[in-house]
């Protein structure tokens, strides 16, 4: 299992490295610490600290490759009864860009991100880093809350909203986390009046073929709003992990994150796994 973890060093990114860790327990895993300096982010209070005989790349990469060094010994030490490897990369400009470029390189099964939210007008307006990954790269996306501790994994809700269809091939990044958990899985499918019952039937029968060994529940809600029933079910149920399918949004969703995905992503207080529909 090859799982990248984006990292700027800060306590949200550390939540979702150690969460990671924590869940592939046990588990024969590659982790891949990235760390990424914006060029738009570089003030003049660095310029002015950095030496005249520094190139902006030395100013840019180096103290972030030494974070990762430190940051790789203490989580040998921490982890050193697991078989994982930790490898780590130091990249500047074009967040997104950077992390399509590792995935590329080195065939990432999934990405895990920290996030505390959406704060402040810009924030609003061009999103999150986990937002943005999650519209532009098309790989599953874990998003872990800010001060979310692993304790096992019992139950995972899997949710489609009304016009969405898993395929089987999907939910292989689900199946590779499931393994040597006792999760129950509640699968929620969105119901409008149109509803296609032929479908449904086919769905399920593809989705308890895939999931053999689990344990898997179906329930389906109609006229209800996708972001409210996954709130409300999450609120009753209180699962440990909400699997969500990937959005095609549009350029007005975009501009002001009201997709559904986004109003989650925003308001959950557990993790949240984005697969991508196959191509």
């Amino acid at each position: 299992m090859k799982i990248l973890v984006p990292t700027d060093f800060s306590k949200k990114a550390y939540s979702a490295l150690h969460y990671s860790l924590k869940l592939f327990k046990g588990k024969s895993c590659v982790f891949y610490l990235l760390s990424i300096r914006e060029v738009s982010d570089y003030i003049s209070d660095d310029l002015l600290q950095s030496d005249a005989n520094e190139s902006l790349y030395d100013s840019l990469i180096l103290k972030n490759r030494k974070k990762l060094g430190e940051l790789v010994k203490d989580l040998e030490n921490q982890y050193s009864g697991e078989d994982y490897t930790f490898k780590t990369i130091a990249d500047y400009n074009g967040f997104t860009d950077a992390i399509k470029r590792v995935i590329a390189l080195e065939k990432i099964d999934l990405i895990v991100m920290g996030s505390n939210g959406t704060r402040g007008a810009k924030e609003l307006i061009f999103g999150s880093h986990s937002l943005r990954v999650i519209r532009k790269v098309p790989a599953p996306v874990l998003v872990v809350p800010q001060d979310y501790l692993y304790n096992g994994l019992e139950k995972i809700l899997l949710s489609l909203d009304y016009d969405q269809v898993f395929d089987p091939a999907e939910i292989e990044p689900l199946k590779k986390i499931i393994p040597g958990t006792q999760a129950f899985v509640e699968f929620l499918q969105m119901k409008s009046e149109d509803f296609d019952e032929v479908l449904w039937k086919d769905q399920k029968e593809k989705l308890n073929n895939s999931f053999r060994d689990i344990k898997l529940n179906f329930q389906t809600i109609t006229g209800v709003p996708f972001a409210a029933a996954v709130s409300s079910f999450v609120q009753i149920q209180k699962p440990g992990l909400i699997v969500l399918q990937a959005e095609k949004e549009n350029y007005l969703e975009r501009i002001f994150h009201a997709s559904n995905i986004s109003s989650i992503i925003k308001k959950t207080t557990i993790p949240v796994l984005i697969l991508h529909p196959t191509p």
